[in-house]
């Protein structure tokens, strides 16, 4: 008899424990929260206090702190205050846990629907584009995006050098980068298919492509002059 009420006792606290790390009345699943933490490279004592954060600030879906921007920024800065302000911390320990946040945040703002839309061919480069032209020999020079046809990639003459109109572009292969507003760098390669040395409108004609680079962080790319 009184085994049995022991085992009651033990099944009884089990499902207690059980019925609380699913979520309790919400019925969510912690055991999720855990491996959406782990697959976003976190460890677990990281994830740990990630759920305290997201309870703390009273999420109603604990696990869209792992995608979601909104919620992410609701805990973001009261995670951080109290990442610094514990003195129990080790340094290393502080400095990676930030970093794996921001960076969780990054990467949650480029999976919103408006990165989506990608240039995936520069047919679709729109005019006054600014662009950095890299050539192997001649340099790094800013030129900007004129129009855009069915054939060609029309440019300004590049410029940021001193004595280039002398320069011969025609044939010449080149490496092109631009920054797009509200979505990321791209670059690629491209070749000059022809060169209009008018004194009132140089222009270059460059080939299009459709192998563009993708790049999240903006590059910092010198033009001498």
């Amino acid at each position: 008899m009184q085994f049995a009420i022991i085992l009651l006792i033990i099944i009884i606290f089990l499902v207690i424990v059980l019925w609380r790390l699913s979520g309790g009345k919400n019925r969510f699943s912690w055991y999720e929260f855990y491996s959406r933490g782990r697959k976003e490279g976190f460890r677990f004592k990281e994830i740990g206090f990630l759920r305290q954060i997201t309870i703390q600030n009273k999420l109603e879906k604990p696990q869209s702190i792992f995608w979601s921007t909104k919620q992410l920024d609701k805990c973001l800065k009261p995670a951080i205050s109290k990442i610094n302000s514990d003195v129990n911390l080790p340094p290393d320990y502080k400095q990676s846990m930030m970093s794996k946040l921001l960076d969780l945040r990054t990467k949650s703002e480029f999976n919103l629907p408006k990165y989506k839309k990608r240039v995936r061919e520069t047919t679709t480069i729109q005019p006054q584009q600014k662009i950095v032209i890299r050539d192997s020999i001649y340099g790094t020079f800013v030129s900007w995006v004129v129009e855009v046809t069915r054939k060609n990639l029309v440019v300004t003459m590049p410029s940021g050098k001193k004595e280039i109109s002398a320069l011969n572009w025609k044939s010449r292969s080149l490496s092109v980068y631009f920054w797009r507003r509200d979505d990321a760098g791209y670059l690629f390669e491209t070749k000059v298919l022809d060169q209009i040395s008018s004194a009132e409108y140089p222009l270059l004609y460059l080939s299009h492509t459709s192998n563009l680079q993708r790049l999240q962080k903006r590059k910092n790319i010198r033009v001498k002059t």
